[in-house]
């Protein structure tokens, strides 16, 4: 959560404060308006603040983007294990791998609602303005290159994340699980890729 610094404010034990929010406890205490008296310190929480919608693309991007680089480090150790003359398949454990998917479907879900939640944000936007004089306008051309993009991000929702084979992890079953896993990998890269360009309010 976002939230601005918090501030701190000089109260003397009759409830009179100094009236300024100074922004350390030190500053406070020495405020000239209430010097010499003596004075606890009220500390004011910082407010939330909203990022922008910028700056939360750019946060469910990089869930997407951790959500890839952790399918392709495990299709790496698998391949790069199976590519060993004699491969130790005990090496992967169910309980491993299935940490590494789960986590991965985690990042993958969560960057992929906020991408749906933007995504519904401008295409209102945009639905706002049809059928009006701003139908024509430079903004509107700019909230549909944006949603065009964020489409492309929003396809992150769909994708799935590759399931541990049945049975026995052999090293065919292996093979065929890492190629499972770079597909997916491709396809999250690919969502990842989109830049969308955030329309002004102005």
């Amino acid at each position: 959560m976002n939230q601005s610094p918090s501030t701190y404010t000089a109260v003397t034990t009759d409830g009179i404060t100094c009236g300024h929010k100074h922004k350390t406890e030190a500053s406070a205490k020495d405020c000239k308006v209430l010097r010499g008296l003596p004075v606890e310190i009220k500390t004011n929480p910082g407010r939330y603040i909203q990022p922008s919608r910028a700056t939360r693309y750019s946060e469910a991007q990089s869930k997407i983007e951790s959500a890839a680089n952790a399918l392709e480090e495990l299709a790496s150790d698998i391949e790069g294990e199976l590519s060993e003359e004699k491969p130790d398949l005990s090496t992967f454990t169910r309980d491993d791998i299935q940490a590494t998917l789960d986590g991965a479907d985690g990042d993958r879900s969560d960057g992929a609602m906020e991408i749906q939640s933007l995504y519904e944000e401008i295409e209102n936007w945009k639905s706002g303005m049809e059928g009006t004089n701003l139908e024509q306008s430079m903004k509107y051309g700019e909230l549909e290159e944006c949603l065009s993009e964020l489409e492309t991000a929003n396809e992150a929702d769909g994708i799935t994340i590759p399931s541990l084979p049945d049975g026995e992890l052999t090293k065919e079953a292996l093979e065929n699980f890492a190629s499972d896993l770079n597909d997916a990998v491709s396809e999250l890269q690919n969502c990842a890729q989109a830049e969308p360009m955030f329309p002004g309010m102005y």
